[in-house]
């Protein structure tokens, strides 16, 4: 996954872990790359194993992994695992890289080292949409998939991508069917945005991501394909390496002629996001209680939250006075344009660290009281309101926070 790419939300592992009735003694994350799902699922099993077939991946995994003591990383693939016993595992994950597998291979294998009453759960994303910009998204797919050329003298990529995988994830996995004699309960998420799409759907979307143009660039150039391209025209130069432009110019051109509102920008069109302007659009419209197209300056700071903004108390101060007494939505685009940004939300564990001071024994858990106390004391304080709305997210049954646990599920909303 490139520095570009999208993560997998909390929400996603908890349907995961929900589906998997059973014990939590091994898991096994296959095509595990550098480790990102190995490493949440350490949370949640004795041990876990991440199998790659490229020792670069695995070089990386156990590199980056250094906090997990149950996680080791190994070469391998889904076709043959036989450094595992029959029956040893309770769970096969798979986040995208079921698409690659030989399953005439792997079905007998993961039959195989997967216990009676065991489970898989394998998970995959197709292609970009850019949501609220139909034209943009049609240029896009036009480029990564059209046949022949693309632009006037420039091939697309369609050729370039490696198959049959591309087309299997692409089809939602659905060609993916394991064997019903070995497999049973089987249950089937599907989510597919269609390029004409206005919103992204919130409440069944689990993988999103905001980027500016100039990022959605950067991230096209990670392709596979957009490598298989280049390879194949080694003439052709970047407009950035001082070119006359390769297949992923020609692309963020023609994106940017398709939206009037990018075109106007002339030069700064990278700075611009890629469905920000719909989904910002939709959060400012639910502010504004009276319908006029303006918001009262006093939810300024919740709108900024809305839209995945982080501010501080004393940012949202400072723009309280310059806003006036409400605002519309261009001056509120400005605020969010504003030179610099707004801090990044940063890493769980810089959250959790700060309740730890709390967590004498390191138990991963606090009280309730003590993290009500923590939040309207503490930093930038809360109100009793906000912290109840807050504890809504988390398990308080026991009168204990899992505290990692309300950290995740925070910076996942």
């Amino acid at each position: 996954m490139s520095v570009f790419g999208p993560t997998y939300p909390a929400s996603l592992y908890r349907t995961v872990l929900a589906y998997h009735d059973g014990p939590k003694g091994l898991a096994i994350d296959l095509g595990c790359g550098h480790g990102v799902v190995a490493r949440e699922m350490s949370r949640h099993f004795k041990r876990v194993i991440g199998v790659d077939k490229s020792a670069g991946m695995v070089e990386q995994a156990t590199e980056t992994t250094t906090e997990q003591a149950n996680v080791s990383f190994r070469r391998g693939g889904a076709e043959s695992l036989s450094f595992l016993e029959n029956g040893s595992v309770d769970m096969v994950v798979a986040g995208q890289s079921a698409h690659w597998f030989d399953y005439d291979r792997a079905w007998p294998e993961l039959a195989r080292v997967v216990r009676p009453g065991g489970s898989l759960a394998f998970w995959g994303y197709k292609d970009n949409v850019l949501v609220g910009h139909a034209a943009a998204s049609r240029t896009l797919d036009r480029f990564c998939y059209g046949p022949g050329e693309v632009a006037p003298g420039i091939e697309g990529m369609r050729r370039y991508w490696e198959q049959p995988g591309r087309d299997r994830v692409r089809g939602l996995l659905r060609t993916v069917e394991p064997p019903a004699e070995a497999w049973t309960d089987v249950k089937r998420i599907e989510h597919d945005v269609d390029v004409e799409a206005d919103s992204h759907g919130a409440s069944t979307t689990w993988l999103r991501m905001r980027m500016r143009l100039g990022e959605l660039e950067a991230y096209v150039r990670t392709f596979s394909a957009f490598q298989g391209w280049r390879d194949a025209h080694p003439q052709a130069r970047s407009r950035a390496e001082g070119g006359e432009g390769d297949v992923a110019d020609a692309m963020m051109e023609s994106i940017v002629e398709a939206e009037a509102e990018w075109c106007a920008l002339g030069e700064g069109w990278r700075e611009a996001e890629t469905d920000a302007s719909t989904n910002y659009k939709e959060a400012f419209a639910l502010f504004d209680k009276r319908g006029n197209g303006r918001v009262s300056v006093d939810a300024l700071g919740d709108l900024l939250r809305a839209c995945g903004q982080n501010p501080t108390l004393a940012e949202i101060q400072e723009l309280e006075k310059t806003a006036g007494a409400d605002f519309d939505f261009e001056s509120f685009q400005r605020i969010l344009n504003r030179p610099g940004g707004f801090r990044d939300p940063g890493e769980p564990e810089e959250y959790c660290r700060g309740f730890q001071v709390f967590d004498k024994d390191m138990t991963g858990f606090i009280g309730v009281g003590q993290l009500k106390y923590i939040l309207t004391n503490l930093g930038e304080k809360m109100s009793e309101d906000e912290v109840d709305e807050l504890l809504k997210a988390v398990d308080t049954t026991s009168g204990q926070v899992n505290y990692t646990e309300l950290v995740r599920t925070i910076l996942a909303n």
